[in-house]
């Protein structure tokens, strides 16, 4: 490729080297945005009362989680159990 797009169909008038342009500007506020986002949880997780705060979240979303799966499993285990002993 010259270093045109490929929708380009004016090379002597073209928009190429500025749409680059932006293309690597767009890409460099990404990169500035997330670097922002990393800092400000990085101080937030800082303080010492977010690691409780966090941890108990997420152990409380993990228990959520998991009951729902335990109970289908001694659901599930209990139906296969009644299945193998049933003397009917």
């Amino acid at each position: 490729m010259s270093g045109h797009f490929r929708g380009c169909v004016t090379p002597s008038n073209c928009w190429c080297e500025l749409k680059r342009y932006g293309l690597v500007f767009l890409f460099a506020i990404a990169i500035f945005a997330f670097e922002v986002i990393g800092g400000i949880i990085i101080l937030i997780t800082d303080w010492v009362w977010v690691d409780p705060l966090i941890s108990a979240i997420i152990a409380i979303i993990m228990a959520r989680w998991t009951w729902g799966l335990i109970n289908k499993l001694r659901t599930g285990g209990t139906d296969i159990d009644n299945c193998l002993h049933d003397h009917h």
